[in-house]
């Protein structure tokens, strides 16, 4: 059985130009993994889903969404560019783009900028080495476990069991 959600790739895409516009067109990927990463685990805890869909890989440096980074990684869509390895430059975008997420994936999206904009490479690698990463070090993160560690309850750990099985049946 499947235990996280399904990727959407357009949602990532969105996502990762929502985020270079809101830090003023540039960011690096470790960055940029952990403000996806908490806007992920914040939203999943509010409303039971995250925002991507992506799977979280526990590295060195923190939680990685293991899709978005090899989307970057292999096919940099239009929308953003590569400078060096591990920096995006926004290039140009239409604002349509954005009707991929909604209303609260931009509102934690931003929440998340503003969080962790000013935080240093080390803030961040500590800021996110918690419970979900070291239960799950080397590995993919149990989504439940993300849940757990920002504090969701057993009532929306079960519902976010259900979301995971009725989008897995749905596909």
């Amino acid at each position: 059985m499947n235990t996280n959600f399904l990727y959407n790739r357009d949602k990532a895409v969105a996502a990762i130009v929502f985020v270079l516009r809101e830090m003023d067109g540039t960011i690096g990927f470790h960055k940029l993994s952990k403000i996806l990463y908490f806007a992920d685990q914040k939203h999943l805890v509010e409303f039971g889903r995250p925002i991507t869909g992506d799977t979280y890989q526990a590295m060195n440096f923190g939680p990685v969404p293991h899709t978005t980074y090899n989307l970057v990684k292999r096919e940099t869509p239009p929308q953003f560019s590569k400078h060096g390895a591990y920096n995006l430059l926004l290039e140009e975008y239409d604002d349509a783009i954005f009707e991929e997420l909604s209303e609260t994936d931009m509102e934690f999206l931003s929440q998340s900028v503003i969080e962790n904009k000013d935080l240093t490479f080390q803030q961040l690698v500590d800021k996110s080495h918690k419970e979900a990463w070291t239960k799950n070090e080397g590995q993919f993160i149990n989504i439940i476990d993300i849940a757990k560690e920002a504090g969701a309850d057993e009532n929306m750990l079960n519902y976010i069991s259900q979301n995971i099985k009725n989008q897995t049946f749905a596909a």
